[in-house]
């Protein structure tokens, strides 16, 4: 736009010299020549103090500046001049101008000494150009440049803002941080937080806000980012998890400078204007074998629905309809219709285990009620469209898995070693497809009874003849060089010591420390019992099968593996979906609200249903005329839900999608690594 003003003010200019010409017949048209200003006379525009925020002066500058560097460009001050100007177009807006003035600054004036300063506005000009990547380059390289220490503050938030218009939040947030460290409390920083908080508003992809989760779990950071996570959920509509994160942030900070935008975000919840009460049936086992995993479900559940909290405090609520399958599938199916004959009642949570599941989903589907079953049999969503499936499943962890180790480690050769039961040969084939369809190479595939203990046939299978010929003939190599040290000590010892030129060897000479000899895959996925794989591990050390990394699922997530098995299983891999020792904020807060409550430790069915109520009521706030019908469809196109249990979506056949927790075993403890 700017461009264009300018153009069509020259070609104003250049219509008013015509009529002069035409106008003055044959005589001779007169230029006036404007005398050069003096550097002298510059002194104000060269201050950037001087002009403040007169914007009428700064362009009488750009003029006068202009008009020097054009008349005196070898004067021993053109440097400062030049640099001036360029300043002068970034503050007026004429970034095109202020890019080439810089772009051209150290070619020009070669002796200037800000060459550092040109070179980061340089950088800002690319960015307020709209080419963040150009402008990286240029900021990334003065970030690793020891004389733009004084700019560093500068070069780190235009690096952030750069990632921010690349829509990478965890690299704008690292930025940020560095920018943060770097300026000291006062107005600056409050500016600096209040654009942070500005950027979190903005909205961002579940994956990015859980990458920068991982990256800042405490602190300013970590809170900036649950702002960012209630302004997603209120754009996806999932109003209810959003309330629970700005209800949470309100509490912690009831007047600072996170007040604003919290308010800003509930004024926006309050415009949509929803319903207050949101009815769910729940079936659940509460008595009988599986009674105690029940219980344990439905106080997960309660918490969901704020039954602890005084009324005041609970914002939008859930009306909780509690039914007592009994484990038993008929009892089940009439808890159905029952709740199916309340038109109030949005949908039903439950049941967990496969055979009343099974029998309630039926049921479901033909009273056209929405229900999220909590069992791991994930067929049970194939039933029809108003049946969906929440549990954990093997091809959850086997996807999440995969996809780690391929994408993020580089690693592309496996091996599955398996018991020869239903739940060791369903993951093997899942495993083993997973593998195929993303291009890795699997190299062997070995089973074992389930009663099994010695595993040294396996191992040996696993890793092929050809593994272990190398590695018996480095042994025996080991061993003789051991005998010819041992003789050569007795000879010493007989005969005293050698010439320098007899007793050792030069420094061309010394020893090389012998390279591993490698195992044929670099990944062997172990689908069993931490019990088990204690016994696993030290036969394949043994073998010599320690350059490999280890995968598993959820049963080895137990501190009793790292007892057991020690350094064996160190730096191993496997996945759930649920950590209580997570880091990410809404998780720590209820591992510790559950606690306080039931003093109790969480596990994955409390996480998955007390993510499924969540989902079901943001659905039925979705929902604009709250039919059952519109309730359905919010589930079905459900996409990155953050929930406890992992960023949940659903697939066409409405089982879940999930991204879980990836564990490894750090030092002695068990952490979280993505």
């Amino acid at each position: 736009m700017r461009d264009r003003k300018k153009g069509m003010y020259l070609s104003g200019l250049l219509l008013i010299a015509l009529t002069s010409l035409w106008l003055t017949g044959c005589r001779g048209a007169r230029v006036i020549h404007h005398p050069s200003p003096s550097y002298e006379a510059l002194k104000d525009c060269l201050d950037p103090a001087a002009l403040s925020q007169d914007e009428q002066a700064k362009r009488r500058c750009v003029t006068l500046l202009e008009r020097f560097l054009d008349t005196e460009p070898d004067h021993p001050r053109a440097d400062d001049a030049a640099f001036r100007l360029g300043q002068l177009y970034l503050e007026t807006g004429d970034f095109t101008a202020a890019y080439h003035l810089f772009h051209d600054f150290s070619e020009e004036h070669p002796k200037a000494r800000k060459q550092t300063e040109a070179k980061l506005y340089l950088g800002v000009s690319l960015y307020f150009l709209d080419n963040p990547t150009d402008s990286l380059d240029v900021l990334h390289e003065l970030a690793e440049d020891p004389k733009a220490a004084p700019l560093a503050k500068e070069v780190y938030r235009y690096l952030a803002e750069d990632y921010v218009k690349l829509e990478n939040l965890p690299s704008a947030l690292t930025w940020y941080a560095r920018c943060y460290e770097s300026t000291e409390e006062g107005e600056d920083r409050d500016r600096l937080r209040a654009r942070i908080l500005e950027v979190m508003m903005i909205g961002w992809e579940p994956d990015a806000l859980q990458a920068a989760a991982r990256l800042f779990p405490e602190g300013f950071f970590s809170e900036a980012i649950q702002l960012g996570v209630a302004a997603t959920c209120i754009q996806r509509g999932q109003l209810r998890l959003a309330e629970d994160h700005l209800m949470r942030m309100s509490a912690q900070h009831p007047e600072d400078v996170f007040s604003a935008y919290i308010q800003a975000l509930e004024d926006k919840m309050a415009e949509a204007g929803q319903p207050r009460i949101c009815s769910i049936g729940c079936l659940l086992p509460l008595t009988g074998k599986y009674g105690r995993f029940g219980e344990g479900v439905l106080d997960a559940m309660l918490l969901a629905a704020r039954a602890f909290q005084a009324q005041e405090e609970k914002g939008a609520s859930i009306r909780l309809l509690i039914r007592d399958t009994q484990g038993d599938p008929e009892v089940a199916v009439r808890q159905v219709k029952d709740l199916a004959d309340d038109p109030n009642v949005a949908g039903i949570v439950g049941p967990l285990r496969a055979t009343v599941a099974f029998a309630c989903a039926d049921e479901a589907q033909k009273l056209g009620i929405p229900i999220i079953t909590l069992t791991q049999r994930e067929e049970v969503a194939r039933v029809g469209d108003y049946v969906f499936q929440n549990g954990l499943t093997i091809r959850q962890q086997v996807d999440t898995l995969v996809d780690y180790v391929m994408d993020e480690m580089g690693l592309s050769s496996f091996a599955v070693l398996y018991p020869k039961d239903s739940y060791g040969m369903l993951s093997k084939d899942l495993f083993e497809k997973k593998v195929l369809d993303m291009g890795g190479d699997l190299i062997s595939s070995v089973s074992y009874e389930e009663g099994e203990t010695d595993f040294q046939d396996e191992v040996r299978r696993l890793v092929g003849p050809e593994f272990l010929r190398e590695v018996a003939r480095r042994e025996k190599e080991r061993e003789q060089e051991k005998l010819l040290e041992e003789g050569r000590g007795d000879d010493a010892a007989g005969e005293g010591v050698q010439s320098g030129s007899e007793a050792g060897a030069g420094p061309d000479e010394e020893d090389v420390e012998e390279e591993p000899v490698l195992p044929p895959f670099q990944v062997l996925f172990i689908p069993d019992h931490f019990r088990k794989v204690a016994l696993i591990a030290p036969t394949l050390a043994y073998y010599d099968v320690d350059e490999i990394t280890l995968l598993g699922t959820n049963a080895w997530n137990s501190s009793q593996l790292v007892e057991l098995a020690g350094e064996y299983v160190r730096d191993a891999i496997f996945a759930d979906g649920f950590f209580s020792e997570s880091n990410i904020p809404y998780v720590r807060e209820f591992v510790e609200d559950y606690q306080r409550a039931f003093q109790a430790e969480p596990r994955v069915l409390e996480a998955q249903g007390y993510d499924s109520l969540l989902m079901l009521e943001d659905s039925f706030r979705q929902a604009s005329g709250k039919t059952r019908e519109e309730v359905r469809d919010a589930l079905a196109h459900m996409e990155g839900y953050p929930g406890l249990s992992g960023y949940t979506s659903f697939n066409e056949d409405g089982s879940a999608k999930k991204r879980l927790y990836i564990l490894s075993i750090v030092g002695n403890h068990i952490q979280q690594i993505d």
